[in-house]
């Protein structure tokens, strides 16, 4: 970032995270890496990024997908809906309202 857009009278420091305007117009918290004369080397990722998480989750319900395999030949069978048993699988995996109805390539 340009030096200018850093105050005259404020003492910079490496390490140091400052308020500085982005170029749209919203105040961001950045850590300054490096100090020149005419611009500063910004880090301006989340103050956690990198960092480990541990999360603690509760599962609700594990469901067997609803899918009849006992014509299992090998050949994509479509069912009256015209998915496969694979796409059934896969969909039934997902929570109801993520479910997209999308085709790949």
């Amino acid at each position: 970032m340009a030096r200018w857009r850093f105050p005259g009278n404020e003492d910079l420091s490496v390490g140091q995270w400052v308020r500085v305007w982005d170029r749209q117009h919203r105040r961001r918290l950045v850590r300054l890496l490096e100090i020149g004369a005419i611009t500063v080397i910004v880090d301006a990722n989340h103050r956690w990024a990198g960092q480990s998480l541990e999360l603690e989750v509760t599962v609700i319900a594990i469901r067997a997908p609803e899918v009849d395999l006992s014509a299992d030949d090998g050949s994509e069978d479509t069912n009256s809906s015209g998915k496969t048993s694979q796409e059934k699988i896969f969909g039934s995996m997902m929570p109801a309202g993520q479910r997209r109805e999308t085709s790949c390539p």
